[in-house]
């Protein structure tokens, strides 16, 4: 399954995520060698966010942020940036 990273105030949407992922089954190739971070100022601050990008970035894996709340994203991790606000 694709790891979301997320700060605590994000699990619920975190867990509706991982749900609608895993029923729809779309992206299998994707799932071991993907990061989504669920970006907002807060979570981009959380320790636990902050090691789950290391270890991805450690690794090679595709670090996808989705922008939640308006928030500056790491420009080492903005490649793949979805903003999700409007």
């Amino acid at each position: 399954m694709l790891d979301i990273a997320f700060s605590p105030a994000q699990s619920e949407l975190a867990q509706q995520l991982q749900n609608a992922l895993a029923s729809s089954r779309r992206l299998t190739a994707l799932d071991k060698a993907t990061l989504l971070v669920l970006a907002t100022p807060q979570s981009l601050q959380d320790g636990e966010v902050q090691q789950a990008i290391n270890r991805a970035k450690k690794v090679g894996k595709n670090i996808i942020p989705l922008v939640i709340e308006p928030a500056s994203v790491p420009e080492d991790i903005s490649l793949h940036t979805l903003d999700l606000t409007d």
